[in-house]
């Protein structure tokens, strides 16, 4: 709970000096620690624009508004930015200007984001890149990270894709629906552990036999309510002690 506040507190710090500032004096800092101007653009140098989807219901980002962001680079660099959204059908980055989604194409290394003008998203979402892989995904596979632990961490990774749903004697019609995947991820084992599209405590053992025991006594002493997924961080940082 400590770290949690501690990385919240230095996250509001950061942003709010973002949100002063807006896109165009955003800080960009390297690894010298000197800040840079850093514009998202082509090959021809035109800013790069989100795909657009005017025939599908629903929307492909993270959340309805562009959040708070603070995005670590694998070239170094960091930003810290006020209107930054995450789309979960390009599994991109995008900022805001001028009414319309610009994406970041600069490989990213980690970001964390906030939606404060959305009371029901979460106070603070954490993504990492970095992991091995495993299927069809691999190191620069974006998940998010729901505990971090020295042992222990779980994972999810979710997306957006397009159905096509068809009704006797209408259109066609286009939405985006979401789909997700756990991961418990074993940090001294670089090893990827895949728990499913929704957590199960039974699956859990199956998958960590090793935590057999320390799950059984957990379950015992709590009440574990499998569709919550503060319950299941919980049980993570019980597991990680």
């Amino acid at each position: 709970m400590k770290k949690l506040l501690l990385l919240l507190s230095v996250f509001t710090t950061i942003i709010s000096y973002a949100q002063t500032r807006g896109y165009s004096g955003s800080t960009f800092a390297g690894s010298d620690g000197v800040p840079h101007d850093m514009q998202f653009r082509d090959a021809d140098g035109n800013l790069i624009l989100i795909g657009d989807h005017p025939d599908v219901t629903g929307s492909p980002m993270l959340n309805d508004s562009s959040g708070y962001a603070v995005i670590k680079f694998r070239n170094g660099k960091n930003i810290a930015d006020s209107f930054i959204n995450y789309s979960l059908f390009d599994h991109k980055l995008f900022y805001f200007q001028n009414g319309k989604y610009y994406s970041i194409n600069d490989p990213v290394k980690e970001f964390n984001i906030s939606f404060p003008s959305n009371p029901g998203s979460k106070a603070l979402y954490k993504f990492k890149t970095g992991y091995p892989f495993y299927n069809k995904n691999d190191n620069a596979t974006i998940y998010e990270v729901l505990f971090e632990g020295n042992a222990l961490q779980l994972l999810k990774w979710q997306h957006k894709k397009i159905e096509v749903s068809e009704k006797y004697a209408s259109a066609p019609e286009k939405e985006f629906v979401s789909i997700q995947d756990y991961y418990a991820f074993l940090p001294k084992e670089n090893r990827m552990i895949e728990l499913g599209i929704k957590l199960n405590l039974n699956e859990l053992k199956k998958s960590l036999p090793t935590y057999t025991a320390q799950i059984d006594a957990y379950e015992s002493a709590h009440k574990i309510n499998a569709k919550k997924e503060d319950n299941w961080i919980q049980l993570f940082a019980y597991l990680d002690k």
